[in-house]
């Protein structure tokens, strides 16, 4: 009878998710507050899952922190507003762009993915 071997702390164990896609989470080093932090990884095969996870962790043995691909909060809101140009008024739209730089741009809310 075979023995059945657990994958190693940290080696990102992929699964499917319910909507069909493949997910795999790589352990990071602990955050500056000692917290758990950890890269997600999805694709919609799990062949796919498995070279971005090789990559992931190239980069990791390298010493270069994984880039995080999440839009901000404020990144969205700026995109929309350029999204908005030539749909509404000059005015309008310095309205909308001071508006969204003071209450979300500027803030917390705005650097948060």
């Amino acid at each position: 009878m075979a023995t059945r071997t657990r994958a190693g702390r940290g080696d990102g164990r992929i699964f499917r998710l319910a909507d069909g896609r493949w997910c795999a989470f790589i352990e990071l080093e602990r955050g500056p507050d000692g917290r758990r932090r950890r890269k997600k990884i999805t694709a919609s095969s799990r062949g796919q899952v498995v070279l971005k996870r090789d990559q992931v962790r190239a980069e990791l043995a390298r010493g270069l922190e994984p880039a995080d691909e999440r839009l901000t909060v404020g990144q969205l809101v700026e995109l929309w507003l350029d999204h908005r140009t030539g749909k509404v008024a000059d005015r309008t739209l310095a309205n909308y762009r001071a508006i969204a730089t003071k209450h979300v741009i500027a803030t917390a809310v705005g650097r948060r993915p």
